[in-house]
């Protein structure tokens, strides 16, 4: 396994990913990013089996393959780099990394330890909304949520989408934040979505706006997550 990237373009994509690495975790595998390349691209993944954070780019000089680095140490090791080509490779889980000058070399694991993490059905809807105004409507109830993890659904914020409507509505017990935005939508949902989700969702929306053409934000929603 092998590919070649340029420094910031790996970078953005490490800290979009790492947001859903968590450092309580007791699986070694989830305190790190699965790297899998595929016909030039390569899609990184990370998770806490709450959230699941996926982002792809395209690489060159590649071969496919698949290996879980070490997220920390990895990402600390790509940011401190120049903004230039970065070659990496792999060989029996052992990892070497150059840029320029500089070379490391670091073991990884196998992406067969790393979580299935269940995708959603065939037959999940899309929903499809404004990447400001949704982020803004999080903002707006996120710190309304309960942050006690016993409250159960009120952790969550509330989506309620009509067909021409998406209302978003927080509580914790002693407080209510509601919010709404007009937005033209296929179908009629209702469903709740973890507070902390939603905070990352909107941290990712303002990191990704000045790097992408689209305004637009999906969300895939099957019987069972979103």
């Amino acid at each position: 396994m092998k590919f070649t990237c340029n420094q910031l373009e790996l970078t953005r994509t490490l800290n979009i990913v790492s947001k859903a690495i968590s450092s309580r975790t007791t699986i070694p595998t989830l305190k790190g990013i699965n790297i899998n390349i595929n016909s030039g691209i390569a899609t990184f993944t990370a998770s806490d089996m709450d959230i699941t954070i996926e982002n792809s780019m395209e690489v060159s000089n590649s071969e496919d393959g698949s290996i879980v680095v070490p997220a920390k140490l990895f990402g600390d090791i790509v940011r401190k780099l120049p903004n230039n080509d970065i070659e990496f490779t792999c060989e029996d889980e052992r990892i070497t990394i150059k840029c320029l000058t500089s070379e490391f070399s670091l073991v990884g694991m196998s992406s067969d330890e790393f979580p299935n993490i269940k995708s959603t059905e065939d037959d999940a809807k899309e929903l499809t909304f404004d990447k400001g105004k949704f982020a803004e409507m999080i903002r707006k109830t996120s710190f309304a949520a309960s942050i006690d993890q016993t409250k159960g659904v009120i952790t969550g914020i509330l989506l309620e989408i009509s067909n021409d409507n998406i209302k978003m509505v927080a509580i914790d017990g002693y407080r209510m934040a509601i919010t709404s935005e007009e937005m033209v939508n296929k179908e009629d949902h209702r469903i709740i979505i973890s507070a902390k989700i939603m905070n990352e969702i909107s941290k990712i929306i303002s990191e990704t706006s000045l790097n992408s053409e689209s305004e637009e934000i999906k969300i895939l929603v099957d019987n069972k997550s979103a």
